[in-house]
This record gives structure tokens, C-alpha cells and sequence, in this order.
């Protein structure tokens, strides 16, 4: 229970800050190399990772690979992600924060439908069409396995 607190107060503490002014989206991943980003996820699930901007702030992504997590399988995700707001811009690179809502299908030991809340960090830079992020997914089991589920993961996307 600490720690959804701990995650919460993260959370509302950048909404707050949202508020107050944001930066914006110009020079990112997709603006370089095009609006659909693969490459991979390492963490929980370790799987092959796709993204595609539907314009500069809002995107669809989908991870296929495979899920260490009690269910121990085969998993597949999609997720909307709204990118609302820029920490960072340098001549290197930006840096922002997304937040969505999508389900994942595991196909393992039990298999599950998790409805997921991505919340994660990006690093794009600025000259290449390269984005790295690292992102936590809290959800919920809603069919067979009523339950709380968390995926977690570092990964890296090439824009083309």
C-alpha cells in the first residue's frame, strides 16, 4: 500500500507541475525518422516493442514478448499514451513523461486479461531517431485472476 501512495503522490506531483506550464513538442523521435518507432523492452515483459504517433503528443504502443510475473508466460499489450508535458529540451536531447491506458492478454501458467495505467520517462534525441524509455504499469487482473498486476520495463525505439 506504501508504494501506491509512494507512485500516487509521483503522479500527482507531476500533474501539478503540468499545470503550471508546459514546453513544447518540437524535435522529437518521430519528427526525425517518422511516426512509427520497434525495438525492445528488457524488465517484466522482456519483449519486442512498437510505437506509432497518432500526432506530437499522443501515441499507440504494443509490446510482445514474454512476462516474468506470476503468470510466467507468453504476454502481448497495447496501451494509448498521452504526452502531456516536457521536462527537459537540450541540444541533445528531450526528455517527458507519458501516461495511458491499455489491457494486456498472458498467456501462461493462468491466463489473464489485465487492464494496465502506463506511466513512463522518455529520452529522445534530438539529432538521431532514437527514443529510450523506462516504464511502470500498474493494473488489474479482470478475468480468471481478479488481481493487482505491475509490469515494469527499460527499453529503446528506432523511428522510421
Amino acid at each position: 500500500m506504501r508504494n501506491i501512495a509512494f507512485v500516487f503522490s509521483i503522479f500527482l506531483s507531476l500533474m501539478v507541475q503540468d499545470a503550471f506550464g508546459t514546453i513544447e513538442w518540437k524535435g522529437n523521435a518521430q519528427s526525425r525518422g517518422g511516426p512509427f518507432g520497434l525495438g525492445a523492452m528488457i524488465g517484466d515483459p522482456l519483449a519486442i516493442s512498437a510505437k506509432y504517433f497518432l500526432d506530437q503528443t499522443s501515441a499507440i504502443d504494443l509490446g510482445v514478448g514474454y512476462g516474468f510475473s506470476e503468470d510466467n508466460g507468453f504476454q502481448v499489450h497495447t496501451d494509448y499514451l498521452f504526452h502531456p508535458h516536457v521536462f527537459t529540451r537540450t541540444n541533445d536531447f528531450l526528455m517527458s513523461w507519458y501516461l495511458g491506458a491499455g489491457a494486456a492478454v498472458v498467456f501462461g501458467n493462468d491466463s489473464n486479461l489485465n487492464m494496465r495505467i502506463p506511466v513512463g520517462i522518455t529520452f529522445t534525441f534530438m539529432e538521431q531517431p532514437i527514443e529510450t524509455f523506462l516504464e511502470f504499469a500498474p493494473g488489474i487482473g479482470i478475468v480468471d485472476d481478479f488481481g493487482f498486476a505491475f509490469d515494469g520495463a527499460l527499453g529503446a525505439r528506432f523511428y522510421f
